[in-house]
């Protein structure tokens, strides 16, 4: 659950607690090397099984990455969430930036009124982020606003955490 909810929503039902460290491999090579450079009959087998799973997962991850990418599967899906998918601009907290306004007449539907803005990154920089950035970043899980202007100012483009 550490990896779903914000920290201060798993302190709230779980307590604080030491992260587990997790084992990182970034291809089916480096466990193979690390195969070969095992000392002991545990260290061999464990990462066999390691190198097991990669080969049964990694297919799946990458299905599970094309169907983000093609729009076939998502994290949340904007549409059938909300009819007003400006609401997204109020979920990240920037209904300010984008001068959203509720509509009476539609049931206080939220429309945006500009397509972008920008906002001030850490190093005095400022980084433009559009509505489409936001529908696609709540769509792909995006927490916060500040992941979205870390990833959009790092990579280029939101659709880039996919690659």
């Amino acid at each position: 659950m550490r990896k779903y909810l914000t920290e201060s929503e798993y302190a709230e039902h779980y307590g604080i607690s030491e992260e587990t460290r997790l084992r990182h491999y970034d291809s089916l090579e480096e466990i193979e090397a690390l195969i070969q450079a095992a000392e002991t009959q545990q260290q061999d087998t464990i990462l066999n099984l390691r190198a097991n799973a990669y080969k049964t997962l990694k297919p799946k991850v990458e299905n599970c990455l094309d169907n983000l990418r093609s729009k076939k599967a998502y994290v949340r899906n904007l549409i059938n969430i909300w009819d007003d998918v400006d609401r997204v601009c109020e979920f990240f907290g920037v209904a300010e930036a984008f001068h959203c306004s509720l509509n009476d007449e539609y049931r206080g539907m939220m429309s945006a009124g500009v397509e972008s803005a920008f906002f001030p990154m850490k190093n005095e920089e400022r980084i433009e982020i559009t509505l489409q950035d936001l529908y696609r970043a709540f769509e792909l899980g995006f927490k916060s606003f500040a992941d979205i202007c870390d990833v959009k100012y790092e990579t280029g483009s939101i659709e880039n955490v996919l690659k």
